[in-house]
């Protein structure tokens, strides 16, 4: 068995330092995420008294609270992938080793890269796809029923949409290599090859969870025709908003949507192509991947959850119609 060289005394600090960048990004999200949770509740509790101004911004406050829900999952669940950290969650060494004996740290692992690109990060954007495209039709708004019925269609359309990514996510994490291939999913490669672009063994005892190539891949096609479809919303809510400034806004979502997301294909193939899990450089674009999607969640929320709220209870508090300010669009 060959012995690997000891790693440089500063490998351990950047990989800390990666981790609290990590968690650090994950816990402004959460925190932005509590921001939002409270202005809707400020609008709710200032609405109540006011039918008309249930109208336009109250009705999406169902929208606006999945976003906020996926938002924060997706936030929390990157916990679980930091080495560094992970010793401190509660009971950790005497809960999770008796329930995930041998292999725990693959599995978790796997299970944590499933529940974060599988499903909830497509369920972010397919709520933030959701929510903006809905906002183009709230003038049919109808009291006590459309508030329901929106929810449950983006909630449906969100878990439609995270399906294919999940089911992908969950056959490449979890089913043997063996079975894939006879089924003719993946080439017959060399050991090392397969590793690298499917993730094994060998690349989960580094002690950093990895992020295969397959899997990144599974992120790239979902990236790419969700982009296509963010960017035609976009241009159909600007040539609704009559406003410079709120045009603005929907292009600077757009833009941070479009970003995110190449960035983060960009960095994973990155990571898979040229390190190994474990080495600060693989963690670091890892770490640089799930900063640019935090960027796109907090923008995504500050723009479709807090400034429009925050618009909402100063256009209430001057007795001026939100509605004709943004043009009929209520995410402005």
């Amino acid at each position: 068995m060959t012995l690997l060289p000891p790693p440089p005394p500063h490998h351990h600090l950047l990989l800390i330092t990666s981790d609290i960048t990590t968690a650090s990004s994950a816990a402004l999200v959460v925190l932005l995420s509590l921001v939002s949770l409270v202005s809707l509740l400020r609008l709710h509790l200032s609405s109540s008294s006011s039918p008309s101004r249930r109208l336009g911004l109250h009705s999406l406050t169902s929208l606006r609270l999945l976003l906020i829900l996926s938002a924060t999952l997706l936030s929390l669940i990157e916990f679980l992938r930091l080495p560094s950290l992970r010793p401190l969650l509660p009971h950790h060494h005497h809960s999770l080793r008796p329930l995930l004996p041998h292999h725990h740290h693959s599995l978790l692992c796997k299970t944590q890269l499933v529940l974060s690109l599988g499903l909830l990060q497509p369920f972010f954007f397919s709520s933030l796809l959701s929510l903006l495209s809905t906002s183009l039709t709230t003038s049919d708004y109808k009291p006590n029923q459309r508030p329901k019925a929106l929810f449950f269609r983006a909630l449906s359309v969100s878990l439609w949409s995270s399906f294919p990514s999940l089911f992908f996510q969950v056959v490449l994490a979890f089913f043997p290599k063996g079975i894939l291939r006879e089924l003719g999913m993946i080439p017959s490669m060399p050991a090392t090859v397969t590793e690298i672009i499917m993730g094994g063994a060998a690349v989960d005892s580094e002690g950093g969870c990895p992020r295969p190539l397959a899997s990144t891949a599974v992120v790239a096609v979902f990236g790419a025709m969700y982009v296509q479809c963010f960017l035609a919303v976009c241009v159909r809510t600007a040539e609704v908003v009559i406003n410079r400034r709120l045009r603005k806004r929907v292009w600077a979502l757009a833009a941070a949507v479009t970003a995110a997301l190449v960035t983060q294909v960009a960095a994973l193939v990155a990571a898979g192509a040229v390190w190994r899990p474990g080495e600060a450089a693989y963690e670091g674009m890892v770490t640089v991947a799930f900063v640019g999607v935090a960027v796109c969640v907090a923008v995504g929320e500050g723009i479709l959850v807090i400034r429009p709220v925050a618009d909402a209870l100063a256009v209430g508090r001057g007795g001026d119609g939100r509605r004709s300010a943004c043009g009929g669009v209520d995410t402005c």
